[in-house]
């Protein structure tokens, strides 16, 4: 069993895992081991990059497809660009109403 962390500046990756009370075991196995425990916490204190595979994983395990456009936006060069960013992801029946 993991230790919850007492980060207080933690990325929007480790954000969204703690949200769920998840270990990174705990996604690790959700992944079927495609996203180690050991890559999760190097993404998370910085020490590595995502990749989008990565961001991808997570934001499904996660429920958050938010984190993707999060990764297009601040991370990916092209993204960056080309990529607007979404400051808030709506359900379909709020958008029709909008």
């Amino acid at each position: 069993m993991g230790k919850k962390s007492i980060k207080e500046n933690k990325n929007i990756y480790q954000q969204a895992r703690d949200d769920l009370g998840m270990t990174r075991a705990a996604v690790e196995d959700a992944t079927e081991s495609i996203l180690s425990a050991s890559r999760i916490e190097k993404i998370e204190n910085g020490s590595l990059n995502a990749h989008p595979e990565d961001v991808i994983q997570m934001a499904e395990v996660y429920n958050k497809p938010e984190l993707c456009n999060y990764f297009c936006t601040k991370e990916c060069q092209i993204g960056k660009k080309y990529v607007p960013e979404v400051e808030t992801i709506h359900d379909l029946p709020q958008i029709t109403m909008e």
